[in-house]
């Protein structure tokens, strides 16, 4: 007997795995949809189009917050149904990877990645001495 079979045998024979979405509640589909606007055609734009873009959600998103009943309005676990701050997330974050390909971040700040200049500090000792052109 194979190992199908004895499966079959214990679990009853028609155990299949489902490919089964989570389950999105009705304001995060509203959402959705209108994040999935604001994201459509941005790969084009340039560094102040996404930066709009990020805080027209950020507008958008704590106006649902306000909006939506208290169960869903702080609902963070990704366990149970994907709620409004879900879509927030994914959304911002692929705002932000757009961003970073366009400007990717420098390995160093902008005063490290030169040659530091000798910083001459304190007091010079002795006289600069005057040539006189009379040779007299």
């Amino acid at each position: 007997m194979n190992d199908e079979s004895k499966f079959d045998r214990l679990f009853g024979g028609n155990f299949k795995l489902k490919d089964k979405k989570p389950d999105i509640c009705p304001f995060a589909e509203e959402f959705s949809k209108w994040a999935d606007e604001l994201c459509s055609g941005i790969d084009d734009l340039d560094i102040v189009d996404i930066n709009q873009a990020k805080l027209q959600l950020l507008d958008k998103y704590f106006s649902w917050v306000q909006s939506v009943s208290k169960s869903h309005r702080y609902r963070v676990n990704p366990k149970g149904h994907i709620c409004i701050y879900h879509v927030f997330s994914d959304t911002y974050f692929k705002l932000r990877k757009i961003e970073l390909s366009l400007h990717p971040p420098a390995l160093l700040p902008q005063h490290l990645t030169g040659i530091p200049q000798p910083q001459i500090a304190g007091i010079f000792i002795g006289e600069k001495e005057e040539e006189n052109e009379t040779n007299s």
